[in-house]
């Protein structure tokens, strides 16, 4: 899929303080992360969520990319062995719900425009989804 080795959907708690593993693909023989990490509190990524509340996509054809400041991102994709990755935010209306994200682990991967605005309308589509699935959005 795109090249990529795994594909998931991470959703914030309604205060953005937790970040959860929903859905994942992963590519024979890399190993699913929703196995691995329970829900994270999102201070765990400082860089990443200060763009993602600007509901701005995050684009990293190298990890080494990563500035000074996102030494906690480029721990933990050093961790992973991420290579490359895109986190598209999932919104609805003004509001940040998660990301809709892809891994590169074998090899530095380019994304074109077309594919993030794929991957964007993909995650407004999760979004509705997601919502009219949720008793809670009801009221």
């Amino acid at each position: 899929f795109l090249g990529a080795y795994s594909c998931f959907i991470n959703l914030f708690s309604e205060d953005l303080e937790k970040i959860t593993l929903v859905y994942e693909w992963c590519a024979a023989g890399i190993v699913s992360q929703k196995k691995v990490f329970p829900p994270l509190p999102a201070p765990v990524f400082p860089y990443y969520i200060s763009i993602l509340k600007q509901l701005k996509n995050i684009y990293l054809t190298d990890i080494k990319d990563l500035p000074k400041q996102a030494k906690l991102e480029k721990k933990w994709a050093h961790k992973l062995k991420v290579k490359s990755l895109i986190y598209v935010p999932i919104v609805y209306g003004w509001t940040l719900l998660g990301t809709f994200g892809i891994y590169s682990k074998k090899l530095q991967k380019g994304w074109s425009e077309e594919t993030t605005m794929y991957l964007r309308l993909i995650g407004e589509v999760f979004a509705k989804v997601l919502l009219r699935n949720d008793p809670k959005s009801a009221l």
